[in-house]
């Protein structure tokens, strides 16, 4: 094959004529147009379709639906445009907080600070350390003084709102909030 076809071009292709004959036209064979299709998600006609195109049916074809890998970049890019929204007071120092701890162990946080009250664009390995810092010290952050408010429902609401945030960009790993007598269980999306 000279060069690539797109997802549409194949699409059309295979809607147009059987695939022995889009094979021999490209000087590929039938399992590899087969084995394409399956890799860009393009829908093939299903069995006896151009039996029933040569007896003069006229059928529809099915539209392109939207490529998986390009439905999951959009999701993830809406994700981290809400994460990018504004911290409030209490996240912002929750968030700090964690960075604090993290450079405190050597870990380099200078591309981690926040922008304003925005939050940067995160490396995922980074992103779940957080995560987890705040997961396991919030509540001991407040209690000694680090974080001046006193631990209650909203205080927490606070930090779940904050964790909630970041997960898109964190690579996966699975966070738990324990409440009085609830537990809340967050599965961070793989990013990397």
């Amino acid at each position: 094959m000279a060069r690539e076809l797109s997802r549409e071009e194949l699409f059309a292709l295979v809607w147009e004529k059987p695939t022995r004959e889009i094979a021999r036209d490209l000087g590929l064979s039938d399992v590899a147009i087969g084995k394409l299709c399956a890799r860009l998600q393009v829908p093939k006609p299903p069995r006896g379709y151009w039996a029933r195109v040569q007896a003069g049916q006229t059928l529809r074809r099915p539209p392109l639906s939207a490529f998986r890998e390009e439905l999951e970049t959009r999701r993830l890019e809406a994700a981290r445009e809400r994460a990018a929204e504004s911290l409030s007071k209490l996240q912002r120092e929750f968030y700090l907080a964690a960075l604090a701890d993290l450079s405190g162990r050597g870990i380099d946080v200078r591309a981690a600070h926040p922008r304003g009250s925005r939050l940067p664009d995160l490396d995922a390995d980074l992103a779940a350390q957080i995560l987890l810092l705040i997961q396991g010290r919030a509540q001991d952050w407040v209690e000694e003084g680090r974080i001046a408010t006193r631990w209650g429902t909203s205080v927490q609401s606070s930090a779940t709102g904050l964790v909630e945030r970041l997960l898109p960009s964190a690579r996966a790993q699975l966070l738990l909030f324990e409440t009085e007598g609830a537990r809340h269980s967050y599965v961070a999306v793989n990013t990397g």
